[in-house]
């Protein structure tokens, strides 16, 4: 299994989480449609609107479209997914107690797409980098 820590771009980044991931999705699960990793890193305590101003302004694209973005915190520990529901942002958050979430490193720039399963993934912690290495837990 390839470790996510030794690539150099957000393409190479997704091409082994998607390898990796496709051991462990349920095919028939639903999760969703595209979720948008944004792989600038947040302040824990950025509101949904500020984020919303990322995604318009630092990736020239619409926070008003209704798809799903995924920020993490400068430590990342904490995940905070934002999506416009028609009349406002709706905003969900969740916080490790131990360990950090598998992310594409800042300087990648931009975002990554990847899907609701594969989100779901990180966002669960079935994937996650413990102590530098991602490790991956069977479902």
């Amino acid at each position: 299994m390839q470790s996510l820590n030794s690539t150099s771009n957000a393409y190479e980044w997704y091409e082994i989480f998607r390898l990796n991931a496709a051991k462990l999705i349920v095919p028939k699960a639903d999760y969703g449609g595209i979720v948008h990793i944004v792989c600038t890193r947040m302040d824990a305590r950025y509101l949904a609107h500020q984020l919303g101003e990322i995604i318009s302004e630092s990736l020239n694209a619409n926070p008003y479209n209704g798809e799903k973005y995924a920020f993490c915190s400068k430590g990342n520990t904490i995940i905070t997914v934002i999506q416009f529901d028609g009349k406002s942002f709706v905003s969900t958050s969740r916080h490790r107690n131990a360990g950090q979430y598998v992310w594409p490193e800042e300087s990648f720039g931009g975002m990554v797409d990847i899907t609701g399963a594969e989100f779901n993934l990180i966002f669960n912690e079935e994937i996650s980098r413990v102590t530098g290495a991602p490790k991956f837990k069977r479902m």
